[in-house]
């Protein structure tokens, strides 16, 4: 009867060393995990022309944490061990471009880096980039509402086009940078955002014809920077128009000219449907139409984008006389006698309008042509003695204002350099006030 049981004792036994052994081996510690593998950024600089670069920093930045740094050989060299994920390596070298480049490494990477040369420059060039520097001395830009100790270096730019300013700013260790675009008046238009590195960048949408400060600002002394800017023009805007009489019918062969704003002196012809366009225009613009047997025509016009106008032109009678308030069309013929070969010019060819007031008052004559000789007016009595001699206004278009006196007989002279001319003439007369006839 004890054989059995020495028997059950000794299998307890062995279910219970295996149950510790079980026990044990669940309870240990899991076996360490391997280090995430690293690889090798290996890279060559060269110049625009394929020459290696010897001596250039080239960073390697996390985020914009500086990781490490490392200077390219004779044949133009360098290399990063120990990296992984996404990094941003930059390389630069006084005297040329900087090269910044955005990488995910999962493997050993080869990079070429290619910085062209840069000059020192006092300017702005668009699609390039130029080396400068703010002096320590420099005055600051806005010591006011910016900051009192900052030197400053400032730039000027005017665009032909709207469109959007684009302008990137970097250095090399040393003093941080800012910077602002500002109108000429003082407007903030832009504020620039810090980049990875000693990087700044900053975007403004500019209009044409207006002028803008870019203001470099140095915390808090001298510090040379490399700035690329560049400019993209905004879609072009056009103006579609029609030109008619007042009857409602087109107009062909109208002159339409902008004769205001910043695209003054761009002009086009209405065609037989009295369709004109300019293409390319925007801003706060003047348009003048004319056409000879009507009336000139005049508007002012802002323009933001695509814009539809309706010009319309009144027909004119060819008249002797003048006649207030109404525009009438003339002529100085080619062969028509100066009116004084004295005392103003004995080779201008003259018209002459008689006038003798009622009353007391302001006699104002405007005198406009399209193209051609140029013309001047004078008002004298018709003793010969000179009263009154036109100012020259925009464009193709004389003035003249006279106080005149009641009953007394003035004639209006107009004069052509030195050909025919047609024009048109607009006479108005303000009587004075408690004017009496005599």
């Amino acid at each position: 009867m004890k054989r059995p049981s020495l028997l059950l004792a000794a299998c307890v036994a062995v279910v219970a060393c295996s149950s510790d052994e079980i026990s044990s081996y669940t309870h240990a510690e899991a076996p360490p995990q391997l280090p995430p593998p690293t690889f090798v950024v290996f890279g060559t600089v060269r110049d625009s022309g394929g020459a290696p670069i010897a001596g250039a920093t080239a960073v390697l930045l996390a985020g914009e944490a500086m990781v490490r740094t490392a200077t390219s050989n004779a044949a133009g060299h360098f290399s990063f061990t120990g990296v992984a994920g996404t990094v941003t390596v930059r390389v630069f070298k006084e005297g040329f471009d900087l090269y910044a480049s955005t990488i995910t490494v999962s493997a050993d990477v080869v990079i070429e880096v290619r910085l062209g040369r840069v000059d020192l420059s006092d300017s702005i060039r668009l699609g390039q980039t130029i080396r400068s520097t703010v002096q320590p001395d420099a005055p600051p830009c806005d010591p006011i509402r910016w900051d009192a100790r900052a030197p400053c270096r400032k730039f000027t730019f005017q665009p032909l086009t709207n469109g959007l300013l684009v302008i990137t700013i970097s250095w090399h260790s040393g003093p941080e940078l800012d910077a602002t675009i500002v109108r000429q008046n003082g407007e903030y238009v832009a504020t620039s955002v810090d980049g990875p590195g000693g990087e700044i960048s900053l975007a403004a949408g500019v209009d044409a014809g207006q002028t803008y400060d870019i203001r470099v600002n140095s915390y808090y002394s001298g510090q040379d920077f490399l700035l690329r800017a560049e400019f993209k023009e905004a879609a072009a805007p056009r103006i579609f128009g029609t030109v008619r009489d007042t009857e409602g019918a087109f107009l062909p062969g109208a002159s339409v000219e902008i004769v205001a704003g910043p695209h003054a002196g761009r002009t086009a012809i209405s065609n037989v449907w009295g369709h004109f366009s300019f293409t390319g225009v925007s801003g706060m613009l003047t348009i003048r139409a004319f056409k000879s047997g009507y009336e000139r025509y005049e508007t002012p016009l802002t323009v933001s984008g695509d814009a539809a106008i309706e010009l319309t032109l009144a027909r004119l009678e060819r008249a002797d006389t003048m006649r207030f308030g109404q525009t009438i069309q003339s002529t100085v013929e080619s062969d028509s006698p100066p009116c004084d070969p004295v005392g103003w010019d004995a080779k201008a060819p003259c018209r002459r309008f008689h006038f003798r007031p009622p009353k007391n008052g302001l006699f104002v004559v405007t005198i406009s042509w399209n193209g051609g000789p140029e013309m001047d007016a004078t008002m004298v009595l018709d003793n010969g003695q000179y009263v009154a001699t036109s100012a020259d206004a925009p464009g193709d278009e004389v003035t003249l204002a006279a106080g005149l006196e009641a009953g007394k007989l003035y004639v209006l002279r107009v004069n052509s350099y030195y050909s025919r001319q047609d024009f048109l003439l607009r006479a108005e007369f303000k009587e004075a006030e408690g004017a009496r006839a005599r």
